[in-house]
């Protein structure tokens, strides 16, 4: 017999609970299941949590409160609770002056853990409204649209779009021209042009750009060509000024003597105070982490160089710190990839700031209070009113629906797609801004983050110009090829580099001369045994059930990296490459049986797999190569539309008596793509 003692000193904090490990008992006793005895200690909360593991609570002494997904439920001594795996859940001491006594059992059963986290998948669909409403950042109008740009937010918007209408969902994109931003006069200013002019011109440069990358925009919102934008945004502000939700406060600010100009913004550059990387004011582009003009280490006038001096100035401010307990229970539920739940976690533990929202500007929206008339508000503060909320309106007023109703309506949901270097607006001030303008205002479920895109090996930049435009790429290249390579290199966790030999040898080796060849492959196998008319599958065979189980997991899996949560056209992109090679090889091996009249009834099930394949790679690449993909659909007979609940979660078959048209090829020119091969073949 052993026995052993609780001893406080061995207690551990874990899930913000004192907890000490009972089994397995190090080098005594060693057990198929875990446990420990936690104190929570009055009126604390364990950390919200799961685990692959199942696990039962024993509660011994005390009064708590459950909180699982959804449901709360009062315990005490006596009661027994058990969790399946990968249920979030947290215990609340609600005692104010008695510690909560537990034991905890765990234990692992990988069967039931696999099948738990099949049902989870189905219950935690994030988005399962009707209608979805996506964001991608408005560029800045200093200039067009670079592939740092595209390979990013847009892009990544556009495919998600697109897979959502093909789901059947009802969805709306917004994008838009950054018009009012700094960067548009500081640019000007160096080009001796004016800041309208640049502006005017950008936007539709930035038009132009995404209508020939094929991605489609619901409103492309540019400010100066709306009559109510304007005072729309001033009352946004003014709202938040007479509720006492934004503050006027005197502080140091950045003065440059030689350009008799504040600074802010573009105009002033130095090193991050967090990480000492090099920085604009604003936010730093290396560690995510927010900072104002006169926090810059070393900081210069971006106007002449000089070192600026401080001089009291009285700005409008937006105090962060009075949410940031909304902002805690915000993340426990948003969907967002590690690198913004990092910066969220940063910031909180900074300390929220006082935000500086407007500036002495010529430039921008003017302050309407009076005696701040030569300011100009923030363009973030702008972009969060007049870049969502104003948008949002217009969309449904297009509609003949209620007003707002994208950002208020349940039967709604919202994705946000951004690049890291906005992390910080995204996450941490649009909520809060959100929140003092509106209380019934719904948030995005999910942020779609990715990280620079590179272009020998440093970050594409517009004002630097250092970059390959996209406008002039895809007068050169074919939309559906430079969408599946900037898919194929999508910058999603960490950066990638672009590289014009690798794209086109990419193309080349992978749609060339794997799709293209296995396509007309497929297309003369059916001509020539079946006069291109589809047959009806047969008997089947071992590789018959195992081809058509591979195109399932397939299509599981490009299925999976297209949801928001989970989006990566990366691996879609390389998933599709295998479902080719797999189905070239199935179709090619297959081909050694055609010739036997034995194997007929074999033979129709193999056509009509390969065929099923064929619709299967129409499908899974629609939302990244659109054209090509709705020329598959219609050589494959159909009349529908392809980006209209077409979508199948579970590979289905060609009806069979359908007669097949001509066949599309991928071509990596943009003056070659129509290009067809004919039925002869």
């Amino acid at each position: 017999m052993l026995i052993r003692k609780f001893n406080i000193a061995d207690f551990e904090d874990e899930y913000n609970t004192l907890c000490q490990h009972l089994y397995p008992w190090t080098e005594r006793v060693d057990t198929p299941f875990g446990s420990m005895f936690c104190i929570v200690e009055p009126e604390k909360v364990t950390k919200r949590h799961n685990h692959h593991e199942g696990e039962t609570f024993f509660i011994i002494q005390g009064k708590g409160l459950i909180i699982t997904e959804g449901e709360s439920v009062e315990v005490g001594f006596g009661d027994i609770v058990y969790f399946p795996p990968f249920t979030n859940h947290q215990i609340k001491n609600i005692s104010a002056d008695e510690k909560l006594y537990l034991i905890t059992v765990y234990w692992e059963n990988m069967k039931a853990v696999s099948e738990r986290a099949k049902t989870k998948a189905v219950e935690d669909a994030t988005i399962s409204a009707p209608t979805v409403f996506i964001t991608s950042p408005a560029p800045c109008a200093n200039g067009d649209l670079h592939l740092g740009h595209l390979s990013g937010p847009y892009l990544g918007a556009d495919i998600y779009n697109r897979y959502q209408r093909m789901r059947g969902k009802k969805t709306y994109h917004l994008c838009g021209a950054d018009e009012n931003q700094s960067y548009v006069q500081l640019k000007a200013i160096k080009l001796g042009i004016d800041p309208y002019k640049l502006a005017n011109q950008s936007a539709t440069a930035i038009q132009n750009t995404l209508a020939k990358a094929k991605i489609s925009v619901d409103l492309f919102l540019r400010p100066n060509t709306f009559s109510d934008y304007t005072e729309f945004v001033q009352n946004f502000f003014l709202k938040l000024y007479h509720q006492d939700k934004i503050v006027l406060k005197e502080t140091p600010s950045l003065y440059c003597e030689s350009c008799e100009k504040f600074l802010f913004q573009a105009y002033i550059a130095g090193k991050c105070p967090q990480c000492g990387s090099s920085s604009e004011a604003n936010s730093c582009e290396t560690c995510g982490r927010s900072n104002n003009p006169n926090e810059l280490i070393d900081p210069v006038c971006n106007l002449c160089g000089s070192k600026p001096v401080e001089r009291p100035l009285a700005k409008f401010y937006f105090p962060l710190k009075q949410y940031e307990q909304k902002l805690r229970e915000y993340y426990q539920k948003v969907k967002m990839d590690s690198r913004l739940t990092a910066i969220a976690e940063q910031s909180l533990q900074d300390g929220l700031p006082d935000r500086p929202i407007t500036h002495i500007s010529d430039w921008g929206i003017p302050v309407p209070v009076a005696g701040f008339e030569n300011q100009r508000l923030d363009p973030w503060i702008e972009f969060a009113a007049g870049g969502h909320i104003f948008a949002a309106e217009k969309i449904n007023q297009n509609l003949n629906s209620s007003k707002g109703q994208a950002w208020k309506d349940e039967n709604t949901d919202i994705v946000q797609f951004f690049g890291c270097d906005n992390g910080y607006f995204y996450i941490v001030f649009f909520p809060a801004l959100f929140w003092a303008y509106d209380s019934n205002v719904i948030l995005p479920k999910v942020f779609v983050n990715n990280e620079f895109y590179l272009l020998e090996g440093e970050k594409f930049s517009t004002s630097r110009g250092h970059a390959v435009w996209g406008i002039d790429f895809l007068q050169q290249f074919s939309a559906d090829a430079a969408r599946f390579y900037l898919a194929y290199t999508r910058p999603e966790t960490q950066q990638t580099n672009f590289s014009q030999s690798e794209f086109e040898q990419t193309i080349h080796d992978n749609l060339e001369e794997q799709w293209n060849c296995w396509l007309q492959e497929a297309n003369s196998r059916l001509i020539d045994e079946y006069g291109g008319i589809i047959p009806e599958p047969g008997a089947w065979t071992d590789n018959h059930r195992n081809f058509y189980r591979e195109l399932t997991k397939i299509t599981e899996a490009v299925t999976f990296a297209y949801e928001a949560e989970t989006f990566s056209p990366q691996k879609v992109t390389r998933t599709l490459i295998e479902l080719v090679r797999i189905a070239r090889g199935f179709g090619q091996a297959e081909a050694y049986l055609s010739e036997f009249s034995t194997k007929k009834e074999e033979r129709r099930t193999t056509i009509a797999l390969e065929s099923a394949a064929v619709k299967t790679l129409a499908l899974l690449v629609a939302p990244i190569m659109p054209d090509f993909a709705s020329r598959l659909w219609q050589y494959l007979g159909y009349d529908t539309p392809l980006f209209g609940g077409t979508w199948e979660d579970i590979p289905g078959f060609i009806p069979s008596g359908r007669r097949v048209g001509e066949l599309p090829l991928i071509s990596l020119s943009a003056t070659n793509v129509e290009r067809t091969t004919t039925p002869s073949l």
